[in-house]
């Protein structure tokens, strides 16, 4: 079993392909940004030596039938190795379709959904993030959807063994999907913080995604500034590596329906409903260790109460130019917030500091 997730560089990669010689090289990949990032111009020529199969007729948010056709594609072959290069959705892609095709019943929507479990490892995988935001390429799961349930496929021999962190790459992304992205990693870093699967290395990797991602978001995203965006490729990569250890909590939970049904960008639909339960937490912390870890972040954040920790990410939206609440996207409906929340994945909730009830995340959203 992999256990090793490690940064390299390009000129790693070729020796690393050298030494092991593979048959082929699976490169999965988004439609087209992988040409227009520059990822095209900067990789090939470092593969020209190689059979290369090419995967990128896949959906955003990858459905069952994507694996099924994918994995169709890719034959039998003894000694692949995987490259991904793309946003949080083609590192998934290739870390479920790597697996997934090396176990002794190859059965994706079992598989996917948990009734089947992973028993091999797949084929060695680096994968090249185009942005800075999920920390897929240090985390052991993936996502997938079955019609329009969202499953995470969790399993160790999903952790990527090579990441190349090349923010060049995110150049090219839009304000809005910059902003989405890096909002996304802030969200993972204070849910994992604060999360009851939190442990001190877990806390560790989020205090170091918080204290980078806070003074940085801004220049990177609105300013284009390249050495913010480096720094906030770290960032993610730690928001990434503190998930892998203490998972994410209900403003995870929610936002997934929130894009599914109203097709907001994933790390913008966190960011509307999280800022809300800096307070929630507070004052309904069922024991002395939630408060201390409120209390830590809010130190985290520079602040020095969940209404501050509330306001000073309401102004981060605001001042990122982005919509800051729910009922902006027009979701103001009992029904509508309804399905938000019976959509909600339970595994997550249990996963959140403070006890929820159905009827606490409908008043939360209200709010």
């Amino acid at each position: 079993m992999n256990t090793k997730n490690q940064e390299i560089e390009y000129d790693q990669l070729q020796e690393i392909l050298k030494e092991f010689c593979p048959e082929r090289i699976v490169l999965v990949t988004g439609k087209k940004s992988f040409k227009t990032c520059g990822a095209e111009q900067r990789l090939l020529p470092l593969l020209t030596e190689y059979n290369i199969l090419h995967i990128s007729d896949f959906d955003k948010n990858p459905k069952l039938q994507d694996l099924e056709n994918c994995i169709a594609k890719l034959g039998e072959v003894e000694k692949d190795f995987y490259i991904a290069v793309g946003g949080g959705s083609v590192m998934d892609m290739a870390k479920m379709i790597n697996v997934m095709s090396h176990q002794p019943v190859v059965n994706p929507g079992k598989l996917l959904s948990g009734n089947l479990k992973t028993v091999n490892s797949g084929a060695s995988l680096v994968c090249i993030p185009t942005t800075f935001g999920t920390g897929s390429e240090s985390t052991h799961f993936a996502v997938g959807y079955i019609g329009t349930k969202k499953y995470s496929f969790a399993t160790p021999y999903a952790l990527p063994e090579y990441y190349i962190l090349d923010p060049k790459l995110a150049e090219s992304g839009s304000t809005y999907l910059n902003a989405c992205v890096g909002l996304d990693a802030l969200c993972q870093a204070i849910e994992s913080y604060w999360a009851k699967g939190s442990t001190k290395e877990s806390r560790s990797y989020s205090e170091k995604a918080i204290t980078t991602i806070l003074p940085n978001i801004y220049s990177a995203v609105v300013e284009g500034n390249y050495d913010a965006l480096a720094k906030m490729s770290q960032g993610a990569n730690s928001a990434g590596r503190a998930i892998n250890i203490a998972k994410t909590t209900a403003p995870h939970a929610l936002s997934y329906a929130i894009t599914e049904r109203f097709g907001i960008p994933h790390g913008h639909a966190v960011a509307l409903t999280l800022p809300q339960f800096f307070q929630y937490n507070w004052e309904h912390a069922p024991n002395e260790d939630v408060r201390l870890r409120q209390k830590e972040l809010h130190k985290l954040l520079g602040v020095q109460s969940a209404i501050e920790a509330r306001d000073i990410f309401i102004s981060l939206l605001n001042d990122l130019n982005l919509k800051n609440n729910i009922f902006e996207f027009g979701i103001t409906q009992l029904d509508e917030m309804q399905f938000l929340v019976d959509s909600v994945n339970l595994e997550r909730l249990g996963n959140h500091p403070v006890p929820l009830s159905k009827r606490d995340l409908i008043d939360i959203l209200k709010k």
